[in-house]
């Protein structure tokens, strides 16, 4: 038996074995416990040789659940205002997803807050809340407050009748949090979480940004194939919420890139501000595409056979309708109907390519972005503050080494 784990905690096993004289050999496995509360697919491939040294494989695949139940979570909206409550539906299901009333489940939320320690930045939980809920056939409401901005993770538990555990986690994120600061004058990542995961003509996307710093002015670049329009806007204690309205020409995606300029606190080696330094500039960017899927776009074709079966060389007939996404008839519309031996197709391995994904392919914003920020260093922050509060001569602000670096701050 060979077992090779992977940094996944996945792994794999590997027998030898022969079969009886019926030809068959048995593997049992057994499941004693899960290390994490959710599911494991197990794949299992058999390989058998031959007298002939002739290899015959199969294999198959089984889902290992945690538990006999399911806790489930839904909202309307990955980000919420400041004081705005985080609101969830709850649901338990069995593993067949049947709805199962009268489970107890579990709802935690906490705000991710950052800390240094052992010379790191790490996240730490705080503000915890919690629901306690009893499923029925309709999802049960939890509601938390928002107080403070930032990254909240809710996690809803549940137990089946011999206490296995079952969990699901999500993220959500609140106008106002603040991320982890630098000391480097380094392009750092702002981080952009849309309202919806698709959108439509007609519709306005929300996008919160949500900056490494408190304060600054950032650009709006809305781009496909080529800038579209651009749009300045402030940070309000770090965090801004974008308003893009989606157009018809946009399908089947359109593109944004959120830049912003600012300052922060000079860090020393500790990663605490340093009293009596001025800020350092700041910079950030971030990137997003947002799907419009192109459902206005796209004919659906209902067949409807004269006869579902045939005796070989009968002639039969198909009716044909066409309708739009709004299930309404189309006149007048171009049909391609082809007929062909269907175990032809499976030789080939032949697919019928989707004609709207070939004409509505995704589109790249096509553009660039260079940043005079690049060329510049920090100078050392204890330095700079002797220079400036005890009097110290030019020579005490020194660069750190950064390649092609122009200016200093």
């Amino acid at each position: 038996m060979d077992y090779y784990p992977d940094s996944f905690g996945a792994g794999s096993e590997s027998y030898e074995a022969r079969t009886d004289p019926t030809g068959n050999h048995y593997l049992k496995m057994t499941f004693i416990s899960s290390e994490k509360p959710q599911p494991y697919s197990v794949n299992a491939e058999a390989a058998v040789m031959d007298v002939n040294r002739q290899t015959w494989a199969a294999q198959t695949n089984l889902i290992v659940h945690p538990s006999e139940l399911y806790v489930g979570l839904r909202s309307a909206t990955y980000f919420v205002e400041k004081g705005d409550p985080l609101e969830y539906d709850v649901i338990v299901t069995d593993v067949d997803g049947n709805v199962a009333e009268g489970k107890a489940a579990t709802v935690r939320s906490v705000r991710l807050a950052w800390a240094f320690e052992n010379g790191e930045w790490v996240q730490q939980e705080v503000d915890e809340q919690v629901c306690e809920i009893t499923s029925t056939a309709e999802p049960q409401p939890c509601s938390f407050a928002t107080t403070e901005g930032g990254e909240y993770r809710i996690t809803a538990q549940v137990r089946d009748e011999t206490e296995r555990l079952n969990q699901t986690v999500v993220t959500a994120w609140v106008s106002g949090g603040q991320m982890v600061p630098s000391r480097d004058l380094e392009q750092q990542s702002l981080v952009l979480v849309p309202d919806k995961e698709n959108y439509a003509p007609g519709d306005t996307a929300r996008v919160l940004v949500q900056a490494p710093f408190a304060d600054g002015q950032g650009l709006l670049t809305v781009a496909r194939s080529g800038i579209l329009y651009t749009e300045n806007f402030s940070l309000d204690g770090g965090t801004a919420t974008l308003e893009i309205p989606i157009k018809d020409g946009y399908l089947p995606n359109v593109n944004i890139q959120v830049d912003v300029n600012g300052s922060a606190p000079r860090l020393d080696d500790k990663g605490k501000p340093v009293e009596g330094a001025p800020a350092q500039p700041a910079y950030a960017t971030g990137s997003l595409s947002l799907n419009i899927p192109p459902l206005s776009r796209t004919l659906a074709v209902e067949i409807t056979p004269d006869a579902t079966s045939l005796d070989p060389g009968a002639a039969t007939g198909v009716a044909v309708k066409v309708v739009d996404a709004d299930g309404a008839p189309v006149e007048g519309a171009e049909l391609a109907i082809v007929v062909v031996d269907e175990a032809v197709l499976a030789l080939t391995g032949y697919q019928l390519a989707d004609p709207v994904a070939t004409f509505y392919t995704a589109r790249s914003a096509d553009t660039s972005s260079y940043y005079g920020r690049q060329s510049m260093v920090l100078a050392n922050p204890d330095l700079l503050q002797a220079e400036q509060g005890l009097g110290g001569g030019g020579d005490l602000m020194m660069r750190e080494s950064a390649p092609y670096a122009t200016a200093t701050a």
